[in-house]
């Protein structure tokens, strides 16, 4: 009888053994086949490219130039207040693109050197749109600081601007700025432009271009790339 026990004790213990021995296998070729979870998230990493895109988000911006030099202070009084929505990608580099547009508010007076005419008011409402490049110089989690361009064209619907010029001119911007993170969807920005509008055509009597700068404050609304 004890016999008969001891072989099925042995019998069982075999079998047990061979299960374990069986799912250890399978488990092992089960993590072969599939890298952990962070393994995954590093190869995701290397693959992505310079121009992959990590986060989209949506751009609420104001902004507020006044003339830049002496010249444009005597000669371009000019206040000029933007308000823009943009679409911006942040790529995997330190590069972003942006574009969008908005309306823009210019009001003051301009006046010519050399001339006894007298000045001439400035009250228009204009809408602009364009791209925009940032290169950021340093990135970290929740800090960016970084530079910008922009290109935008600036309509005035038919008026001239500055007076004298053309309703359609070109509206560029540079300069520096900051964006701190306050969660993970929201952000603060704000920064410096240096500005200038010009119909393109040079320096003749056609052309008043406006010179300024002025400080700008944006939201930013971000979601990750998927």
């Amino acid at each position: 009888m004890h016999r008969i026990i001891d072989r099925h004790r042995s019998q069982a213990s075999g079998r047990s053994s061979f299960l374990a021995r069986t799912a250890a296998a399978s488990a092992l070729a089960a993590l072969a086949a599939s890298p952990p979870a962070a393994a995954q998230e590093i190869a995701g990493a290397e693959k992505k490219g310079f121009f992959s895109v990590d986060e989209r988000s949506w751009v609420v911006r104001t902004e507020y130039n006044a003339p830049r030099n002496d010249f444009n202070r005597d000669f371009r009084d000019i206040g000029l207040a933007t308000l823009e929505v943009q679409r911006a990608w942040t790529l995997h580099g330190p590069l972003e693109l942006r574009a969008g547009g908005g309306i823009t508010y210019a009001k003051g007076s301009t006046a010519e050197p050399f001339s006894t005419a007298p000045a001439r008011n400035v009250d228009v409402l204009g809408f602009n749109g364009g791209v925009e490049a940032r290169i950021d110089l340093l990135r970290l989690d929740k800090v960016r600081l970084f530079v910008d361009g922009s290109v935008n064209m600036l309509w005035t619907h038919g008026i001239q601007f500055p007076p004298g010029g053309t309703g359609f001119n070109g509206y560029l911007r540079t300069g520096p700025g900051a964006m701190v993170k306050l969660n993970d969807r929201l952000a603060f920005e704000a920064g410096y432009h240096l500005s200038h509008v010009s119909n393109g055509a040079g320096i003749v009597a056609h052309n008043p271009a406006y010179n300024g700068h002025g400080v700008y404050l944006s939201l930013r609304f971000a979601r990750r790339a998927r």
